[in-house]
């Protein structure tokens, strides 16, 4: 009788698209001008963000539709 080993290799994400999305600001902005100025940092807070979700769904073999997304 023949007898087969095996060994199981699992293969995971890279570990930088695994790690969740930082928020640039927690408090409200105190005037309208503030959030203005804000609103560079949340527009890369989100691209940030989706670009990690970009990653994941390469890594599971689905076609990156955003090009803007540099790994």
């Amino acid at each position: 009788m023949t007898r087969y080993q095996y060994k199981e290799i699992v293969n995971y994400p890279p570990s930088a698209a695994l790690v969740e999305c930082n928020l640039p600001f927690i408090d409200k902005p105190a005037t309208y001008g503030a959030a203005a100025l804000r609103d560079e940092a949340w527009l890369e807070a989100f691209k940030q963000c989706a670009c990690k979700i970009e990653m994941n769904r390469t890594f599971y073999g689905f076609k990156n539709g955003n090009k803007t997304c540099q790994y």
